[in-house]
């Protein structure tokens, strides 16, 4: 039992070594490029003026073109963005790699229910006991799968600045308010 609480804790706190690692690498090579920061600026700009055109009524500059700009704008945000998902590919193919030769072969959790026969294929056949039990055991790939979406898609938030934070906000309110 200890050494599945301590496998287990080890594979969660290398996904949030690697959850830092990724975010840095992204920070690193893609929101600082010029051609992101360029964007995002633009951007910024276009929002603002598009907000105060929509206040005046009558404006030359009308809120189709600026949605246009705007689309393009994201577009090339989301360009620059796809690099993330690719820099953080391989690092965490090299830590699922490690993880699996480190563990190979080695009960790292229970689950406390039998699983769904679709979930069995994340579960490993490992383990002593009866066929009932080692279905509930887990591998390094069932505990991976679940820290990494669990760890990743919360340490991006502790990365933000604070304008980010309050511009999510924003976003969410003007969804909110529209619908």
């Amino acid at each position: 039992m200890a050494v599945m609480l301590s496998a287990c804790v080890l594979i969660v706190l290398a996904t949030f070594a690697l959850a830092a690692l990724c975010e840095a690498l992204s920070y690193a090579l893609v929101y600082r490029t010029d051609d992101y920061q360029q964007a995002k600026e633009k951007l910024m700009k276009l929002d603002a003026k598009l907000e105060r055109n929509t206040v005046k009524e009558g404006s030359k500059w009308t809120a189709e073109q600026g949605s246009e700009t705007r689309r393009l704008l994201l577009q090339k945000m989301m360009g620059v963005k796809t690099k993330t998902a690719v820099l953080a590919a391989a690092p965490t193919l090299l830590a699922y790699y490690v993880l699996h030769t480190v563990f190979e072969r080695t009960v790292v959790g229970a689950l406390p229910f039998l699983p769904f026969p679709w979930l069995l294929h994340f579960t490993q056949n490992i383990g002593g006991g009866s066929k009932v039990e080692k279905q509930r055991h887990v591998g390094v790939l069932f505990v991976f799968v679940l820290s990494i979406y669990a760890v990743r898609s919360n340490v991006s938030k502790y990365f933000r600045s604070e304008e980010e934070w309050e511009r999510g906000r924003g976003a969410v309110a003007k969804a909110v308010a529209m619908a």
